[in-house]
């Protein structure tokens, strides 16, 4: 997100506006960039993960692999919103901030969402980390199948679908 403000104050972005390529396929392309990064950074993760901690998969594979790859789109579809309603490099990088701390706290990621008071944990669905958190739970230490990854997958590519329809149309207007 941060990046493309970058390129907008320097004049990239106008450069690309002159050329027959839409600004929105523009951003898409940046969405499924960013997704190839959170995914090699998640294999980075699990590698030292699985090496070093000797974290197990108990679950479904594929199911693992689901909800990483749904948890990158989630994640760069919220960078695309980022992008679209931040209108400065600082600004971007604190509402960001701001949001990953708060829906890492809220969504379970920092502690078990289950030691929260119940109004913080019905909050907490609403969140991409809850789900993203739920789904690598399921997959990994409760050893679930592969059918108990298609909810927090179905949440994670909604809401990170929703983040960039809004991103985009935001983004046009800036």
């Amino acid at each position: 997100a941060k990046e493309l403000v970058i390129e907008r104050d320097r004049g990239v972005e106008a450069r690309v506006r002159q050329t027959p390529c839409p600004m929105a396929l523009v951003l898409l392309a940046r969405a499924i960039s960013t997704t190839v990064i959170g995914l090699l950074i998640a294999l980075a993760v699990y590698l030292a993960a699985i090496g070093v901690f000797g974290v197990r998969i108990h679950g479904s594979w594929l199911g693992f692999i689901l909800i990483i790859l749904c948890t990158a789109i989630s994640a760069a579809g919220f960078a695309i919103f980022l992008a679209g309603i931040g209108s400065s490099e600082r600004q971007i990088q604190n509402i960001g901030t701001f949001f990953v701390l708060i829906s890492s706290f809220v969504g379970g990621a920092w502690f078990p969402s289950f030691l929260m008071p119940e109004w913080m944990q019905t909050i907490g669905y609403a969140l991409p980390t809850f789900w993203a958190t739920d789904g690598l739970a399921a997959m990994t230490w409760r050893g679930l199948p592969l059918s108990h990854a298609f909810l927090p997958c179905g949440v994670l590519i909604g809401m990170g679908g929703l983040a960039t329809v809004i991103g985009i149309r935001s983004y046009r207007d800036a």
